[in-house]
């Protein structure tokens, strides 16, 4: 086993969804599948002009808390200007951060704060699905997701994982993103606000 500490997150799969929209002159699917399957930077005049809440009956306490690290609509991370900043301190690699103005339900009111949609688009080839427990392979042969299951999988990856950006999915695995053990501290330390944020370590073969 190497020293070396990764950990992968099942924050996709929780209750971290908030009810806000973006504005985009496109097809919103074409952005919603780069996003979230394309893993590669898209051209940033693509990206939503704003964004804003999703329905006028949102409770202002809501409104006044967001998390500084969600899931909006079409399964997009919406990330607070402290969260950005944090992320600046990182080996991004090719990932993007887009600034994205929120505003009310009206999309007329400019709500206070940086708000900003993170496009993770590293990734790394280093799973090893043999050593790997409770994955299920996918319709495509060598592909793999993470059933629901009450016990946390065993993912296993090679040492080199370690190597370069600290934020990243596997090719070869969807629905878990992985991040290095120093970002992870960072983000306690700062005490970044996430509402499910739950973090297992991967298993690093020697």
């Amino acid at each position: 086993m190497s020293d070396a500490v990764i950990w992968l997150t099942s924050f996709e799969m929780k209750t971290n969804f908030r009810p806000i929209d973006w504005h985009l002159s496109r097809p919103r699917i074409d952005f919603i599948h780069e996003m979230k399957y394309g893993r590669a930077p898209i051209d940033p005049a693509d990206a939503p002009d704003y964004a804003f809440f999703a329905g006028k009956g949102i409770p202002a306490k809501q409104r006044n808390n967001l998390p500084d690290l969600s899931i909006i609509t079409g399964g997009i991370f919406f990330v607070s200007g402290a969260f950005r900043n944090l992320l600046l301190g990182f080996e991004l690699g090719r990932s993007q951060i887009f600034e994205v103005p929120l505003y009310e339900a009206d999309q007329k009111t400019l709500r206070p704060g940086r708000w900003f949609i993170l496009n993770i688009a590293e990734t790394k080839n280093t799973l090893v699905p043999e050593a790997c427990e409770e994955l299920k392979e996918k319709a495509t042969k060598g592909y793999f997701s993470v059933p629901i299951q009450p016990n946390p999988p065993v993912v296993a990856l090679r040492p080199e994982a370690a190597s370069g950006v600290e934020l990243w999915y596997e090719e070869r695995l969807s629905t878990r993103f992985f991040l290095s053990d120093r970002l992870k501290m960072a983000i306690k330390s700062e005490k970044m606000k996430i509402r499910a944020f739950p973090l297992q370590k991967a298993k690093i073969l020697s």
